[in-house]
């Protein structure tokens, strides 16, 4: 496979740990325009690589952001860090796969 998309594969990884985690500060500093703005972000880059369920978490949160709803949030939220453990394997497998 393309060494490129190897590489876009292992940027995606590396990106994703640093975007929940902003995505959690900001959710606990109640920032919810900076929310739905990172959430918006995240999804565009779900649906590059086709992980479709991220991106349903990512919008499930962004909504939740406009809206305000500090409940709602957080269980997007944990719904969207559900949806990464799940796809985190599979793309560092397909990363490996790809690099060969």
């Amino acid at each position: 496979m393309d060494e490129d998309f190897s590489s876009f594969v292992q940027q995606f990884l590396d990106d994703s740990e640093r975007r929940l985690d902003g995505v959690h500060a900001l959710c606990d500093a109640g920032d919810y325009p900076a929310v739905k703005q990172a959430a918006h972000s995240f999804k565009g880059s779900t649906l590059n690589l086709g992980l479709p369920a991220m991106a349903e978490a990512c919008l499930q949160l962004e909504q939740a952001a406009q809206c305000t709803d500090s409940i709602a949030v957080s269980t997007a939220l944990a719904h969207l860090q559900a949806c990464w453990q799940q796809s985190k394997p599979a793309l560092i497998s397909f990363g490996e796969q790809a690099s060969h």
